[in-house]
């Protein structure tokens, strides 16, 4: 009886030895799942140029460096090399930023939208390669993504950039058609991939569904942590991934100097960012990837 009693004993801590065993690898495998699904979010840093809220440029940049976060500068390849301080301080934060193209210039037409929209597409190939050798002579580093100016870009465009060997383009909205029809949507049609995919030009497209202010004016402050937040939601929500605009003038006063105020709900921002690594990883744009449930 005695033997018996042991046997079966015996059975039942090794069961429950493989219970505890199975139970530990299931936890494990949830917690690898946890981290691998966290969103990847890009902080954009739009108008980077010579001598315009230089301190404030400054600022953001050496704030993302104090919080240990990366953040993409989207710089104006034609206004860019004679702000030594600021030059000097985005070359010794390279860990920290990495270079977008915003373009040789900010020129609209006539009508207020971005001259590259309507300019010969040969001015457009030549304005975006110079002001892709000066960011790179200036920093040591080609960038591979475009910004374009107000977020305005088409087909030609589209197929200018990809030529020239970009392989990501951010923009609020994916292109406009007609001028005053903005689509936000990645795909042209049911053939293309969504955002974060490449299309058919080989572009990953990644839109900015998050900004720190939608309609940038000097003093008018940088929006509440709260609603940046949530359109940080939503943006995942809509394409598994987020991408934050941020412009220098959202954390200016109305005399153009910096708003630490403004400033502060930035950092506040970043920690609270920060504070959830299972939900979110802040990469550059040319690191964001869709990670979908």
């Amino acid at each position: 009886m005695s033997f018996h009693l042991f046997k079966y004993s015996f059975a039942f801590s090794f069961i429950c030895v493989i219970l505890w065993q199975y139970i530990n690898d299931v936890n494990a495998e949830t917690n690898t799942d946890s981290a691998q699904q966290a969103h990847t979010i890009a902080f954009r840093f739009d108008d980077v140029q010579d001598r315009w809220l230089s301190e404030i440029q400054q600022a953001v940049i050496g704030l993302f460096a104090e919080e240990d976060l990366k953040l993409s500068l989207g710089v104006v390849g034609g206004h860019i090399g004679k702000d030594e301080q600021l030059v000097r301080l985005i070359r010794s934060k390279q860990g920290v930023v990495s270079i977008a193209n915003h373009g040789l210039h900010a020129k609209n037409s006539a009508d207020g939208y971005s001259l590259l929209l309507t300019q010969a597409p040969e001015i457009t190939r030549d304005e975006l390669s110079q002001a892709e050798r000066n960011l790179s002579n200036l920093f040591g580093q080609a960038p591979r993504t475009y910004i374009p100016h107000q977020n305005e870009f088409n087909d030609t465009i589209r197929q200018l950039i990809s030529e020239l060997g970009f392989t990501h383009i951010s923009s609020a909205c994916r292109r406009h058609i007609n001028r005053d029809d903005c689509m936000d949507e990645c795909s042209y049609d049911r053939l293309n991939p969504p955002c974060g995919m490449a299309d058919d030009y080989n572009l990953i497209h990644v839109p900015s569904g998050a900004s720190t202010q939608w309609q940038p004016a000097p003093g008018k402050g940088m929006s509440p942590v709260s609603q940046i937040l949530d359109e940080i939601s939503k943006s995942i929500d809509k394409y598994c991934f987020a991408v934050v605009m941020l412009h220098p003038q959202d954390f200016a006063t109305a005399d153009q100097t910096l708003d630490q105020k403004q400033l502060q709900s930035l950092r506040i921002l970043l920690q609270q960012i920060k504070s959830a690594p299972d939900r979110f990883e802040v990469v550059w744009l040319e690191q964001i990837e869709r990670r979908c449930p």
